[in-house]
């Protein structure tokens, strides 16, 4: 933290000094990793579990119960008197066959485009046999109308039209019904022309490709079956047509819907209560049969990864392990913030804005809890050819002998934060054997700043326990009794 000028406090985190923390202590960062790890895998795995259990229970229950969908309609129908079943599957058909067309003009391609100005590309193919007869003319002619007619041709027609429609909806956009002998051709040629329904979005082109290519693939068949001929489109185009059979097709099945609500609706009104509430019974179980027979095709072939046993979950284990070790850092760069102590070397010189004279490191044994937050691996990394206490002493007492000699120093006035140890003995030793007279003050015991009084030049000794706070206010305070500030010197236990 630091002061501006409006008296405010700023948190200053050393991202540096966080990291290594973090490093030092990686046994504690390891095991809160691994806990969070295991509660993280361990809840994943237990959800599993838990929907992986409810599945079995089900099926179980499914293989208990026996009776199909049409004993379980048999026994619904049974509690009705006789004179009321009839009416009963009457609607229930009914409301089948209403929802199967409004599905049918809902999903047909034939039945969405505009019947009255239906985009079409019309194809004309010329066959030439080599027999010259009426019979293998209108053979070739049926061969082809029929192979149009195969699942196969409204695949690949399909697969360029709309990949996405079914099947069925492809077949009903394929026509061949004007098609006849060539006036200027023999009388064993003939013309076969197609008509296919373009929806929005289907390139012409490809299509009118694939079906050239569908038609020239069945040709040696046709050949070894009928007659020796070949096939040459002649020309292809995109029009508009006016499909009366897909108007006539849209305005029956709209007029049947119609006609089988209003039907529906007044035999309703005439229901027993037992008629509706058996309505509504079997209603369900068809519903759940045909859920039950659309969820059973779709699960086929994960039926094995579904029957098998959940495992624990490697990505939330990982997921885990990665949280644990952020939950970790966030918890202690918390608490540094929140005790408002410095932390290393670097915090002393800004917090005390004083030169570094030195940073002295001494090693203590740690047991229990303590073990867990340092290391001495990464020590030796962390204070490379900084650990030699007696170096370290001698080097910040002749950095301090420089200072005073070049500013005319005798004596330096040293606030300590905490009780004085033996290390900080020898380090006012080392001072003292360079000339240089040290008055050592606790200021954890003064009570005022009266130790001001006779003070001209200080010197810093802080450790871990200084709040950032209270060397920015006892700068403030140097700074109002017009004392020079030394330097300062950072004590470390590791």
């Amino acid at each position: 933290m630091n002061s501006n000028n409006t008296g405010r406090l700023e948190t200053v985190i050393n991202i540096k000094e966080i990291i290594w923390d973090l490093l030092e202590q990686w046994k504690a960062v390891l095991i809160t990793a691994l806990l969070v790890m295991a509660l993280v895998a361990g809840a994943k795995y237990a959800k599993d579990m838990k929907s992986y259990e409810a599945a079995q229970a089900e099926k179980e229950a499914q293989k208990q119960s026996t009776a199909s969908a049409e004993e379980q309609i048999s026994a619904v129908l049974e509690a009705l008197p006789e004179s009321e079943r009839s009416t009963v599957m009457t609607i229930i058909n009914q409301n089948e066959w209403i929802e199967k067309e409004k599905e049918y003009i809902n999903n047909s391609l034939l039945l969405n485009t505009d019947p009255t100005n239906q985009r079409t590309l019309v194809a004309d193919y010329y066959i030439a046999a080599a027999e010259d007869t009426d019979s293998v003319r209108d053979s070739l002619l049926f061969g082809y109308r029929s192979h149009l007619k195969d699942k196969e041709v409204a695949e690949a027609l399909g697969k360029v039209i709309d990949p996405g429609a079914e099947t069925k909806y492809i077949a009903e956009l394929i026509s061949a019904e004007n098609s006849g002998s060539s006036d200027e051709a023999t009388s064993a040629d003939a013309i076969l022309e197609i008509q296919v329904v373009l929806p929005d979005g289907a390139d012409p082109q490809k299509v009118e490709e694939t079906l050239t290519t569908l038609l020239k693939e069945q040709s040696p068949e046709m050949s070894s079956r009928i007659c020796p001929h070949r096939i040459e489109l002649i020309s292809a185009g995109e029009t508009y047509l006016y499909n009366s059979g897909a108007v006539n097709n849209r305005t029956n099945i709209l007029y049947s819907i119609n006609n089988l609500q209003n039907n529906t609706k007044n035999m309703q009104t005439s229901l027993s209560d037992g008629q509706k509430a058996a309505i509504e019974s079997i209603s369900a179980v068809k519903a759940a049969e045909k859920t039950a027979a659309t969820a059973g095709s779709e699960k086929t072939d994960a039926k094995d990864t579904e029957d098998s046993k959940p495992r624990v979950s490697r990505k939330y284990a990982l997921l885990g392990f990665v949280l644990g070790v952020m939950m970790y850092a966030l918890v202690y760069l918390l608490i540094v913030i929140y005790k408002g102590c410095i932390t290393n070397a670097g915090d002393a010189e800004y917090y005390t804005q004083s030169r570094l004279l030195g940073e002295v490191y001494t090693k203590e044994e740690h047991k229990g809890i303590s073990a867990l937050l340092h290391s001495a691996f990464v020590d030796k990394i962390r204070y490379k050819g900084r650990l030699d206490e007696e170096e370290q002493i001698r080097r910040l007492a002749s950095a301090l002998e420089v200072v005073c000699k070049h500013e005319g120093i005798e004596k330096v006035s040293v606030l300590g934060f905490s009780e004085m140890d033996e290390t900080g003995g020898k380090v006012i030793k080392a001072i003292n054997d360079k000339g240089i007279k040290t008055a050592v003050t606790d200021i954890s015991k003064e009570e005022d700043g009266s130790y001001l009084l006779d003070v001209k030049d200080v010197v810093f000794m802080t450790d871990r326990s200084c709040k950032a706070e209270d060397l920015l206010e006892l700068g403030s305070l140097l700074d109002d009794c017009e004392v020079s500030r030394t330097g300062s010197i950072y004590m470390g236990k590791i």
